[in-house]
């Protein structure tokens, strides 16, 4: 096991953030463009009323909410779509981070098992002859057979299979 193991650069790795962007892009364009069809709901309207005093406590919110409508009233103003766009960047922000998560645990598990895999095929046809004398001397060859025949169709995973 003196194998060097191979330099990074030498793997092609493919891209998964575009997919992370198309779903974050598209959540923002729909929650946009769907921001002004109910008109303003009154949490936002008591949001702003509460930006205009800030204090680190408040009975019924914590102070990250009027702090943001804060910063929306200060950077894009009071439009209905000004409101909402802060909401739907974190959504969006939330969408890219979820969907990269998940391809990514899904590609983990799919090197894992397919370690996993690996290990079980070249390990064995070793332990089946190992055991084999513990097997009647007349069934000793078709028993070490079998085991390396389920060995190699171990690999045999993956498309078409």
């Amino acid at each position: 096991m003196s194998a060097t193991p191979p330099n990074d650069d030498s793997l092609p790795r493919p891209s998964l953030w575009p997919w992370g962007y198309v779903i974050a892009l598209a959540y923002f364009t729909l929650h946009m463009a769907t921001a002004t069809r109910y008109g303003y709901f009154r949490d936002a309207l008591y949001y702003l009323a509460c930006a205009d005093h800030l204090a680190f406590g408040y009975v019924d919110q914590p102070p990250l909410f009027p702090f943001i409508a804060w910063i929306a009233r200060h950077t894009l103003g009071t439009s209905l779509p000004a409101l909402i766009c802060w909401p739907a960047l974190a959504g969006a922000a939330s969408g890219f981070l979820n969907t990269n998560r998940q391809v990514g645990q899904a590609l983990g598990t799919a090197v894992i098992g397919s370690a996993l895999a690996n290990r079980f095929a070249s390990e064995l046809p070793q332990q089946a002859a190992r055991v084999a004398s513990q097997v009647p001397a007349s069934f000793r060859g078709r028993f070490v057979a079998a085991f390396q025949m389920a060995s190699h169709s171990a690999q045999d995973f993956g498309a078409g299979q």
